[in-house]
């Protein structure tokens, strides 16, 4: 039996099944593609106590099939479709911090983002896997990346990342660590009074990471380094998920903008991924040039 839409709304993704239906703005675009291996719908985010019965309460519909996802998005009172094959999916991103998440698709064409709240983190990192499983299919084996310089996990000093390779240990992953970056303060090179103001108020901060490789997979996991100055108590992390067949290029370049700081930027079609890492991290450094030399 059906449940109000109104009744059961809240920060959860459901899976669209009799109990929890198609939303109605979204039946319309609902076009026959197969049997969905996955199906569900994205609330909005809004507090439970504004939303009225009246209103369309969610934001995306998403359905991944054996050879491609569709997004149906919300906007305003209409709806925007998308469809991509999985061949065509170029990289994958999850970021969470606190209750935001973020999704992201990397595709030959754009940047699609499908934003929701972390209470539903597992079915986000389901939607992900099953891309991650469909997007290397049909194609030839042989284009994995490997590694001279092998780090090993006992040597990571950062207690969230080492939290999180057990995590990736215990779901079978198998990839390896080639890099580490501590993160930290930033200093703008060339830097005016205004600049100067905007630093003091909000300071940059490098990210954090942990650069991994697999059989055809890199993966970076970042994370957020708060400065002190800021009393920021919360931060972010994000998975980077990259097949390294989708990898053109890497360029590895002093900073223009940051003093002591060399800028790794990935390119994956029209996109460029850019990696800070302090002057002197000439390992992770290292890393990318053993990269750049097996895609060139």
């Amino acid at each position: 039996m059906a449940i109000s839409e109104y009744d059961a709304f809240g920060p959860w993704i459901y899976e669209i099944t009799a109990e929890h239906p198609l939303p109605p703005l979204f039946v319309p675009y609902v076009r026959d593609m197969g049997e969905p291996v996955m199906y569900f719908k994205i609330p909005r985010d809004i507090e439970r106590r504004k939303a009225t019965p009246d209103m369309d309460l969610y934001d995306y519909v998403v359905s991944a099939y054996a050879d491609r996802v569709q997004i149906l998005t919300r906007v305003e009172h209409s709806v925007r479709e998308t469809v991509v094959p999985y061949a065509d999916i170029l990289g994958v991103r999850l970021y969470r911090k606190f209750l935001n998440g973020v999704c992201t698709l990397y595709t030959a064409r754009e940047r699609i983002e499908i934003t929701f709240n972390t209470v539903s983190i597992g079915i986000m990192s389901a939607f992900v896997q099953y891309i991650r499983s469909q997007y290397e299919a049909g194609k030839p084996a042989g284009c994995g990346y490997r590694s001279a310089a092998v780090i090993p996990d006992a040597q990571l000093r950062d207690v969230l990342f080492v939290n999180l390779l057990r995590d990736l240990r215990d779901a079978g992953e198998e990839f390896q660590v080639g890099a580490f970056e501590q993160g930290g303060p930033l200093t703008l090179r060339k830097a005016g009074l205004r600049e100067r103001l905007q630093q003091m108020l909000r300071p940059q901060s490098m990210m954090g990471a942990v650069h991994l490789f697999g059989d055809t997979e890199l993966l970076v996991i970042e994370k957020e380094v708060p400065d002190a100055r800021t009393k920021e108590d919360k931060y972010g992390y994000q998975y980077t998920y990259l097949p390294v067949r989708n990898v053109h290029s890497v360029q590895i370049a002093e900073s223009e903008s940051y003093q002591n700081t060399t800028e790794c930027r990935i390119g994956l079609g029209e996109h460029e991924l850019p990696l800070l890492f302090h002057a002197d991290n000439q390992k992770g450094i290292r890393y990318y040039e053993d990269l750049r030399a097996q895609i060139s």
